[in-house]
């Protein structure tokens, strides 16, 4: 009822790092003919990795069902390697950096209000609301130093968080679930 706290500070200094990413990426990706406004970057990266496909017939790039070179992060990973201006690797980078502003960063205004439905029909559970609490990132990759989106979210001033693993949540829900809504499963509860 009362939301989720967003230390504003922590938010701002994330924007800042996350914009001073896609400007620099930018002009790099710009100086190297890859457009990062209006469209037309797709294009220039399935350029760049026809390049580096031709230069380099050994190596084995993935390809999309359409039969372009695939652009997820971790499929150009290799490619990377074998550009040597490091434009693939800014692009990525880049590419993460927009997620992260524009689906996370963004949304966290003073207080987040999620809504968590438990036992879907799908058998999973679910958050809705201002921003899907469990799709935010760890950024495994973020120094201690850096600021990441989870550390943007505290505890409201005179409150504590209380940490809980949810990793079995489904489970734990559909065996109180069968014992006292539905009158049996009681063993599979108790062993849970």
């Amino acid at each position: 009822a009362n939301g989720i706290h967003i230390d504003q500070e922590r938010r701002e200094q994330k924007l800042r790092d996350l914009d001073a990413i896609l400007e620099e990426h930018g002009r790099v990706l710009m100086a190297a003919g890859i457009p990062i406004a209006g469209g037309g970057s797709a294009k220039a990266i399935q350029r760049r990795l026809e390049k580096i496909a031709g230069e380099n017939p050994h190596l084995e790039l993935p390809l999309t069902p359409g039969g372009k070179f695939s652009t997820k992060a971790e499929d150009l990973a290799e490619a990377a390697g074998y550009d040597e201006c490091g434009v693939l690797l800014k692009y990525v980078e880049r590419k993460a950096a927009e997620k992260l502003r524009n689906t996370y960063i963004e949304k966290m205004g003073g207080r987040l209000h999620p809504r968590f439905g438990i036992l879907m029909r799908t058998g999973r559970t679910n958050c809705t609301g201002d921003l899907a609490l469990q799709t935010i990132p760890k950024e495994l990759n973020a120094t201690d130093a850096t600021m990441t989106v989870r550390k943007c979210i505290v505890a409201s001033p005179g409150h504590e968080f209380v940490m809980a693993d949810f990793s079995q949540i489904e489970l734990v829900v559909l065996a109180f679930a069968w014992k006292y809504q539905f009158g049996f499963g009681a063993r599979l509860h108790d062993v849970i």
